[in-house]
This record gives C-alpha cells, structure tokens and sequence, in this order.
C-alpha cells in the first residue's frame, strides 16, 4: 500500500519530479493492477493533471492501431473530450496526459489524434501500401476505409496521383483496357464524368494511364462528330458575348475542349 512517505524525493539519486512520479505510478500499478489517478494525485499533493502529464509510463499500455472491424468511435470520442476539456483552443496538447488517461502508447495516441483531426501522413510506406491494394484490384473507397475513418475515395485517390506522377511507360495491353472502358462510357455519361468513371473500374490506376485516357477521350471520334454535325455559331455566340467560358460551353453542349 502507498503512502504518503513515498513521495518524497530520493535525495540520494538526486531523483527527478518526474522520476518520481513514474516511480510512484509503477508501484501503485504493480500493487493494484491499475492507477487511480485520484488517489495517486492526492497523495502527492499535485493536481490531477499536473500528475498525469508528469508520469513517463509506457510500460503495461494497449496498442492502438487503426483497423475498419474493429474501430470504435467511443473510444475516439473519450479522447477527443478529454483533450477539448483540459486543452482548449490553442493550447498545446500534453499527449503524456492523453496517454495515461487512454492508458494507450503515446506513440499511438498522437497518430490517432493526428487522423480524428483530418491530419494524415501520406508516407512512403502508405503509398506503398494503396499501391498493393490497388494492383489486388481493390477500389480507392474500400483503400480509403482501411486507412481511415474519415478518408474519401477522393482523399486517396489524389494523394496517390500526387506521389506516382511519373512518366512511366504503360504496355499496350493497358492502354487497350483503358481504351475499351472509355469506349463503355463515351456517349453514356457526360464528357465531364467519363475519366472519374474509367478510373473507378481500373485496377492498375496511374499518372500515365491518367494522361492515356485523357488524350484518348479528347481525340475520342465520337465527339468529333458530334461538333462536326453542330452549328459553329451555336459554339461560339455564348463564348464570345461573355456568357459562357469554353470548359461550360463544352460542358453544356458534351463535348471535348
């Protein structure tokens, strides 16, 4: 059983405040198979946030790491009201405090506040890790959920696009798969629509295969005929009285720019 006599300072260690505190909060964990910070708080004489951002024990604390089965918004929600009462505005978050009130690794606890804020950490790894699932066949709204509970398809998509944009060579048996899926949707869908529906379908999605299909529909000869059975006037008049730009003009009329 602790006592009071237990905090005092260990002079001949020259032991820290924050030694400590985590030496006390080890014992009463070791005795009691848990802390009360209640208790272990008033028997120093501190605060009880001033203990808990003062005790540096990783030792004995769940793992959080994100997982669309089993993620549960509850214990989101407990430490985003725990950081919205005793860190408001912009006051720095002491992620210590956060940890032993989650009883959850720092570590994790900093990435977990980090996602629930919209903040992600597109790494190489991540990266890597859409890449797998994309060439598995996967769909960017299912990556997306595996990532995060507040990702988009969209969210996901760009970011990829963002670090694969290279030129890289696409074989010819992708860009007849690209090909064939622009065909299914030219003239079914609006102009507009067409590249987002082909790169919902495509497994092996890229910066390349993205320009491939963007020149393949602007050269597509369904348009080209649609703007040579058109009256050019009917093209040019809003444009050029400043009532349309060239993209709504394309848009209204679906064809290419």
């Amino acid at each position: 059983m602790l006592q009071a006599s237990d905090w005092r300072p260990n002079t001949v260690s020259n032991e820290s405040k924050v030694e400590m505190v985590t030496r006390v909060c080890k014992e009463e964990y070791m005795s009691a198979g848990c802390i009360d910070w209640v208790k272990v708080s008033k028997l120093t004489g501190l605060d009880q946030l001033e203990f808990m951002e003062l005790c540096d024990m990783e030792d004995y604390k769940s793992q959080w790491i994100y997982d669309p089965k089993t993620f549960s918004w509850d214990d989101a929600n407990r430490m985003t009201d725990f950081i919205a009462a005793n860190y408001p505005g912009t006051l720095p978050v002491n992620y210590r405090a956060v940890s032993n009130y989650m009883w959850i690794k720092i570590g994790d606890c900093i990435h977990m506040h980090n996602m629930l804020q919209g903040k992600f950490r597109w790494t190489n790894a991540v990266i890597n890790r859409i890449a797998q699932m994309r060439s598995q066949g996967h769909k960017f709204r299912y990556i997306a959920n595996q990532l995060s509970p507040l990702l988009g398809a969209s969210d996901v998509s760009s970011a990829y696009s963002r670090h694969t944009r290279v030129h890289t060579p696409i074989s010819e048996e992708e860009k007849q798969r690209t090909a064939e899926l622009v065909d299914k949707y030219v003239g079914k869908v609006p102009v507009k629509e067409v590249l987002q529906k082909v790169k919902s379908e495509s497994t092996s999605w890229s910066y390349s295969v993205t320009r491939f299909a963007g020149r393949y529909i602007q050269t597509h000869s369904y348009y080209k005929k649609r703007l040579v059975g058109m009256d050019l006037a009917e093209i040019t008049d809003p444009i050029l009285a400043g009532k349309l730009t060239v993209r709504q003009a394309a848009a209204e009329l679906d064809i290419t720019t």
